[in-house]
Order: structure tokens, then sequence, then C-alpha cells
């Protein structure tokens, strides 16, 4: 069983040749500092409704216990680790203890406030459904500055540390409380009357010592796609 589910975005606007994210996570893939027993999504959609059934339907799938999500912030200099998520009048907090995550960093902050864009919903969805199905993953979505020739070595050691450290308790957790990491007993999406929802492709690094190896999945929605 993967101990880590991770994820990243893809580019959403014009001038942006990459996504901050997507970028930190090729750069650990690189350096082989990626646990070899995370599965990877690589390049989510930035969309409303489609990153959230994407990655919910992989956690079900491949039952992690602990999710991390990745996306840029492009006005930010520090890697930032995410507190809370908020939708309307709610908010949900992560149950990992991130001041424990940060002590070996040398360029992470945490954060109260995770913006109002995608990043914010993706990271509220995943926190009410774990919530609401009193599921024991934990997540935790971490936003990557703009990865530069003056920030790259210091942002590479933080998330690899923060990594290796989710990966550890992770394995602790799943050695401890295995049954407990059964997905719940529901759909978590809308399927239609085919039972068939196309999601697109999402790229999936299996969980193997070989960070090469790569295979494509179609995952499933009956969301109607919109423009952001």
């Amino acid at each position: 069983m993967p101990s880590l589910l991770l994820t990243s975005f893809a580019p959403w606007r014009a001038h942006q040749p990459s996504n901050a994210s997507d970028d930190l996570i090729c750069l650990l893939q690189d350096r082989q500092q990626i646990p070899a027993d995370t599965v990877l999504i690589r390049q989510l959609p930035v969309h409303f409704q489609l990153a959230p059934c994407q990655v919910i339907a992989a956690m079900v799938k491949v039952r992690p216990a602990v999710v991390v999500c990745c996306g840029m912030a492009e006005r930010r200099s520090l890697l930032t680790l995410e507190r809370s998520a908020r939708w309307e009048d709610n908010v949900y907090q992560t149950s990992l203890a991130l001041d424990q995550l940060c002590l070996k960093t040398q360029w992470t902050e945490i954060s109260d406030d995770a913006g109002t864009y995608v990043c914010n919903h993706l990271y509220y969805r995943l926190l009410a459904y774990v919530h609401k199905h009193r599921w024991p993953i934990q997540c935790l979505f971490i936003h990557v500055p703009p990865v530069t020739e003056h920030n790259r070595e210091f942002v590479i050691h933080d998330f690899a540390s923060i990594l290796l450290q989710l990966s550890t308790s992770a394995h602790r957790l799943q050695r401890q409380r295995p049954e407990e990491l059964q997905p719940p007993p529901v759909s978590p999406v809308h399927f239609d009357q085919d039972r068939r929802l196309d999601l697109g492709p999402v790229t999936i690094l299996a969980p193997n010592t070989n960070h090469n190896k790569t295979r494509m999945v179609n995952c499933i929605t009956g969301s109607r796609p919109f423009d952001e």
C-alpha cells in the first residue's frame, strides 16, 4: 500500500511555461528524493470541479496514509504549508503537526490563508471529505514559490525533508491501523447512467524504486467542465 499521494498542478495562465509545483516535483524526481512508495499525480487541471474529483478518486483507489497537494504561489518567496482551507463560512484544518514538519527546514513557513482559488478549494474538498467519512487520511497543501537559481537548493532541501517525515509517519500509521485506511463505502463523485465519467488522462508515478516508470490512467467524473 502506498504511503503518500503527491500531486502537482498544470500551468493555467498564458505567461506560465510551467507550474512551480510540478517543477519542484520534477527536480526531486531527477535527484531520486521522492519516497519510493509515493503515488504521483502530475499536472492536475486548474479547475474547481475536476481537480478535487481526480484527487479524491485516486485517494479511494490507492488508499494512501497521507495526501500532499502542491500548487504554485507566484507572489510568495517561501515554501508554504497551509494549515487550513475555507469555503464560505466553513473552515477545515489539517491534522498534521506543521510545526514539527518545519523543524529541519530553512525556506519554509506556515500559513493560515490558502487563498480563494483552486488551491484552497481542492484543499477544502479533501479535508471536508475525510472529515465527513471519518477517514484517518492526513492531508496537506503546500504552496510552492517560483523556483529560481536563488532559492532552488533551499526549496528542494525543505520539500525533500518534509516528504521524508510524512513518509515515515505514514508507514507508522499503516502498521498500527491498516484497517482504518480502508476507503469509505461511498462514491466520491457522481456517475452518469453508464457508470462512466471521464476526467481525462492523468500521469501517475506508481510506487516503484524506478522513478522513471509512469503509466497513464483515465479518471472518472460526471461534472461538466466550465471556463474559469
